[in-house]
């Protein structure tokens, strides 16, 4: 190689090294700036960056109230780069995003927290934590909560004191929400589910224990009844339970009668129920020598129908005082009429000892009973045809007394038939301090009953006895014997034959002119008493009134 030629080769080997020297400054350069960009830190040898999506914990849910709940939760893991944002992403849908409604904040890694104040009484959400980075967005585990009513917890413990009228219900309101109560109370209706729309009672604000009179209520009604409070956001709730209660039946409210007639076995009475709040399943009278009667003393019974009723007790004793009610029984009880105070008549024998019941007819005391006796009160005795239907048309003074036909069950019932010589026999057949009643006597009853028709308070009410009617009223009604007097159909001899049972009663009259007696007539078929004159050869029936 020349001189020359190892010169150049020199040169060029020296500008190739130079041109080799810059453009590796221009590299270096270069990846400096480029290792610079975007606060890149350079990788050590052997290293390498993996950026993710963030982690992020499960959503733990408290103090739940009516209209919030807090939540927390954390980002475990930011996936190698910043947390652009974090938070609570809430619906009443499940599987909430962020496309609904959230709570933001930028925490970054780490635990944090959020709370909710307008969610809506009664309603369940569900809520996911979430978390944001350059890569993406991550949720975490759902949860899900019921906000509460308003009211923890609402105890309708029961119904008491039920009366006709009224009732005590009994509350425990255990404690307050977040939302105050502002009213509370109880609320009834005759349906089911009552509102406060329905009847109600408030009894004041806040929670705890107290009482409310349910008032005024319908007696013997079916009612339900539930609790009720109202929050500050005017929001009514209900206690879980309604109770069903009736209130009782009121009694029937009633009068007794006046006692009348009055006997010396028996007295009369009755009632008028002016109120029966209910079905009336029984009613009566009932008695007792002691005051204040029950049910459970002596009682005669009678079944529904009329409101007004009478009864007649038996079985009393004479010249006794006893106390009487009225009495009607609902589905709620019995109920009584004033007790009324009565004292039965005394009794009256006779010369063969024969016991008669006597009844007290305005002034006037009469025998209940047609004498039946066959002696003069010396103790002789009245003589009787030995044929009963011996032909007297030509005796000139008949003495004698007969049963009707002879038939001894018939003086039982109705009495003997006396000839007008043995009523007026010195002897006498009336008791001692009784008389045969004159014609005055007899217009004195008849007018004290009513003189239009005494009838009707003057015979007994029978058709057994009396027949083929017993008309006792110009109406055509029959007769009531209100009196007590019992007048019976005890018929009459004439001079040959016996006439008339079942259909007629005649008495005789202490007056008259001689020969020609007078005598008192009732018949089955008019309710009109009237006087008549016939001779003294014929039977008829005598009634003795009190001196």
């Amino acid at each position: 190689m020349t001189e020359t030629t190892k010169l150049s080769a020199h040169f060029f080997s020296s500008k190739v090294i130079r041109h080799l020297k810059f453009i590796k400054s221009i590299f270096l350069v270069a990846v400096f700036f480029l290792g610079c960009e975007k606060g890149a830190e350079p990788e050590e040898e052997g290293e390498r960056i993996n950026v993710t999506a963030p982690f992020v914990g499960i959503t733990m849910v408290s103090k739940v109230t009516d209209r919030g709940a807090e939540f927390n939760s954390e980002v475990l893991s930011d996936g190698g780069a910043p947390i652009l944002e974090n938070g609570f992403c809430w619906s009443l849908n499940a599987n909430p995003t962020t496309l609904d409604s959230c709570i933001k904040q930028v925490s970054g890694k780490g635990k944090y927290t959020g709370a909710l104040t307008t969610l809506r009484p009664n309603k369940t959400y569900h809520v996911r934590a979430y978390a944001v980075n350059k890569v993406g967005t991550t949720y975490g585990e759902q949860a899900s909560f019921t906000t509460s009513s308003g009211v923890h917890e609402i105890v309708f413990k029961q119904i008491t004191a039920i009366t006709l009228t009224t009732a005590i219900g009994e509350v425990e309101i255990k404690a307050d929400g977040p939302s105050p109560i502002i009213d509370r109370g109880i609320c009834w209706s005759t349906a089911p589910e009552p509102t406060i729309g329905n009847f109600k009672v408030a009894t004041g604000t806040g929670g705890g224990i107290f009482t409310a009179q349910l008032s005024p209520l319908i007696a013997g009604t079916k009612y339900y009844a539930r609790v009720y409070a109202i929050n500050s956001q005017n929001t009514p709730m209900y206690s879980a339970n309604t109770i069903s209660f009736t209130t009782l039946q009121a009694l029937p409210e009633l009068t007794t009668l006046p006692v009348s007639p009055i006997l010396s076995f028996t007295a009369e009475c009755g009632g008028k129920i002016s109120l029966a709040n209910g079905p009336i399943k029984q009613k009566g009278i009932c008695w007792s020598l002691t005051s204040v009667p029950t049910i459970d003393d002596d009682k005669v019974t009678f079944g529904p129908g009329e409101t007004e009723f009478k009864g007649r007790m038996p079985g009393l004793s004479a010249k006794h005082t006893y106390y009487v009610r009225a009495f009607a029984t609902n589905e709620a009880g019995t109920g009584y009429g004033p007790e009324v105070k009565f004292s039965t008549t005394p009794t009256v024998a006779d010369a063969e000892g024969n016991i008669y019941q006597t009844v007290n007819i305005g002034s006037q005391t009469w025998m209940v009973e047609s004498l039946r006796t066959r002696k003069f009160n010396n103790g002789d005795a009245i003589q009787t045809t030995s044929n009963p239907s011996q032909d007297l048309s030509s005796t000139i003074f008949p003495l004698y007394q007969w049963a009707y036909a002879g038939d001894e069950k018939y003086a039982v019932t109705f009495g003997r038939l006396y000839t007008y010589n043995v009523v007026k026999d010195a002897r006498q057949i009336s008791p001692v301090g009784w008389r045969i009643p004159s014609d005055d006597d007899w217009s004195q009853l008849t007018s004290y009953v009513g003189a239009n028709e005494p009838g009707g308070a003057l015979k007994e009410a029978s058709t057994a006895l009396w027949f083929p009617a017993n008309i006792g009223f110009n109406n055509g009604k029959e007769s009531t014997n209100s009196s007590g007097f019992s007048a019976r159909p005890g018929g009459l001899r004439n001079e040959k034959q016996f006439v008339d049972i079942n259909a007629s009663g005649v008495w005789w009259s202490s007056t008259g002119p001689a020969g020609m007696p007078h005598f008192w007539m009732f018949g089955s078929s008019t309710p009109v008493v009237k006087q008549f004159v016939v001779n003294t050869n014929v039977g008829m029936s005598v009634r003795c009134i009190k001196n």
